[in-house]
């Protein structure tokens, strides 16, 4: 897995290049976003199985 790094960036609406700037950091490509889907589906994952895990392992689980 590689990192998903973002730098932070203050824009100036002033500024003459604000829009073109802006526009740019708007963008990702779209291995960036595959890259981002993927990772949180693995992290919805291992939220989802943590939680069965601990519903499971209480001992009024067998009641509800």
């Amino acid at each position: 897995m590689s990192a998903l790094l973002a730098k932070a960036l203050r824009l100036n609406t002033t500024d003459a290049n604000f829009e073109e700037a802006f526009q740019q950091r708007l963008h990702w490509s779209a291995d960036a976003d595959a890259a981002i889907e993927s990772r949180v589906a693995d992290i919805l994952a291992d939220v989802q199985s943590a939680a069965m895990r601990r519903f499971w392992n209480t001992p009024n689980a067998l009641m509800a």
